[in-house]
């Protein structure tokens, strides 16, 4: 039986909205590793070895990473899009950072085209890639949320109580950025997924570690082009092993040993301040 063609349905509107959405979290987790990069650079000297100042540097250097993989992201989007529409770049040509760092351009007399399956491939590698690492950042966020609400709630009045605060709603809010954006992403895999005709049809769920698994084993056989494989066969072997969607985790069940509370995850296209999740989150911490 004949393969279905690859990504014979994705459409460019689509992807140039996913793209759009991608640089939209780029640009909020930024100005938040901003905010604590500059809190910790001012409290390091003081509370660098504190309990609750540890978990805070972890989510800081993973912000760091996580800007890399969102980029990662944009760029296949943006050569995915090249492929897909007809463009007016040589062929070959691939999407540089600055390129893939912009709004994708809007090309209505432009027909949608079959893109090459490595493209689809990578694109699907970085969309999974991103999810676990929001994920884990997400985790990250709630472990570090955790512990300055029991500073600021431990007899008797908490040490430093104003920076604890500070630290407390920015971690709620990379918490709320990270929930949004698996959301978001989890939505962007499974259409280009399903386009694909290929991948897994089992659903599996961001953090397990079937998805864990799932992304180191197409890592590992899209590296095997290095090796003189045919590119459209690692390809397609690569689609395969992946899962056709992504389930974003849903919140702790009654009864489990998590009590943290966070804010809930803003609305979509809403402007909450840092100010209001400050207040938010203090509330929460009394």
């Amino acid at each position: 039986m004949a393969t279905p063609p690859a990504s014979s349905s994705i459409s460019s509107r689509s992807l140039r909205r996913h793209h759009a959405t991608l640089l939209r979290h780029h640009a909020s987790l930024a100005a938040e590793q901003q905010l604590l990069a500059r809190l910790w650079y001012k409290s390091r000297a003081q509370f660098r070895n504190a309990k609750w100042m540890r978990p805070c540097d972890v989510v800081r250097r993973r912000m760091g990473v996580m800007a890399k993989i969102i980029e990662e992201a944009l760029r296949s989007s943006a050569a995915l899009f090249d492929a897909l529409t007809v463009s007016v770049r040589t062929e070959g040509s691939s999407a540089s950072t600055s390129i893939a760092l912009q709004t994708l351009p809007k090309r209505s007399q432009a027909q949608d085209v079959s893109p090459p399956l490595k493209l689809v491939a990578r694109h699907l590698i970085s969309l999974l890639t991103l999810l676990c690492a929001l994920d884990e950042l997400s985790q990250r966020a709630r472990t570090a949320f955790s512990l300055l609400e029991s500073h600021l709630r431990t007899p008797p009045a908490p040490t430093f109580a104003a920076l604890v605060t500070s630290m407390l709603g920015l971690c709620a809010g990379v918490h709320a950025r990270c929930s949004e954006g698996i959301q978001s992403t989890a939505e962007a895999y499974g259409e280009v997924a399903a386009t694909s005709g290929m991948a897994k049809e089992r659903p599996i769920r961001v953090g397990s570690s079937q998805a864990t698994q799932a992304l180191q084993e197409g890592r590992s056989k899209l590296q095997r082009k290095k090796r003189g494989a045919d590119e459209e066969e690692v390809a397609r072997e690569v689609i395969a092993a992946l899962p056709a969607s992504i389930q974003a985790a849903t919140p702790a069940a009654k009864g489990t040993r998590n009590k943290t509370r966070l804010p809930p995850v803003p609305v979509a296209g809403s402007r909450r301040s840092l100010v209001d999740e400050l207040l938010e989150t203090t509330k929460l911490a009394r």
